[in-house]
């Protein structure tokens, strides 16, 4: 996230990034060090807690009213929720859900996994993109009808092609580079630090043909 917003230009764009109350506060002094507005949502926890979830659903509406985004975009499970909820009534706001991990397949008692489908399957009817970073979760999606409004995406998560050469350089070799990813590069280049299924995942795409060309040539565009 931090990313995303430090990168998108605030020539073209006017950001807000609205967080909970959970964490220590490091991430919104990053984004206000880079002028970028923040606001917290007093009720928004990462855990289910309907008296919460109630008032951080008013939250977030009154935030859309007060800054009429063109663009709602929401980056965890609870996120996507809340925010959701909060913008059925704003039909001219574009609702895209990057989900890093359906919560349904964490370890929990059935009965908990099964209300967090029921939660994605409501609420995929408020969202107009959904955004999975692996194969495994796409799957899941189709198999559960996790219908957003337009469509399901697979995106993976990746690394700038500029830093994955120089990576490669430093290291030698690809496992070496896929281990050390996160302490040689420059922070600027980083986009997201694939989760463990994505990552073996493309490294089993990227063995199969002649790892060089196809790690450099292949990686989404970010």
């Amino acid at each position: 996230m931090y990313d995303l917003v430090t990168n998108l230009g605030p020539e073209n764009y006017e950001i807000l990034v609205a967080v909970g109350t959970d964490g220590n506060g490091l991430f919104t002094k990053m984004l206000e060090a880079r002028r970028i507005k923040t606001r917290i949502i007093k009720n928004l926890r990462r855990s289910i807690r309907p008296g919460y979830d109630f008032k951080a659903i008013k939250e977030v509406r009154n935030l859309i009213t007060e800054f009429i985004p063109d663009i709602l975009f929401l980056n965890s499970p609870k996120a996507g929720v809340i925010g959701s909820l909060a913008a059925r009534k704003f039909p001219l706001v574009k609702v895209i859900y990057r989900n890093g991990g359906w919560a349904f397949n964490d370890p929990a008692p059935w009965l908990v996994r099964w209300l967090y489908i029921g939660i994605e399957k409501f609420t995929a009817n408020y969202k107009d993109h959904i955004i999975v970073n692996n194969q495994k979760e796409f799957e899941d999606a189709k198999r559960l009808k996790i219908k957003p409004r337009i469509s399901l995406e697979k995106i993976y998560n990746g690394i700038g092609r500029n830093s994955v050469r120089r990576l490669i350089e430093l290291s030698g070799d690809f496992d070496t580079a896929r281990k050390g990813g996160l302490e040689l590069l420059p922070v600027q280049d980083v986009i997201a630090v694939t989760q463990k299924r994505a990552r073996a995942e493309y490294k089993r795409e990227v063995e199969s043909t002649g790892w060089y060309d196809r790690l450099v040539g292949n990686l989404p565009e970010v």
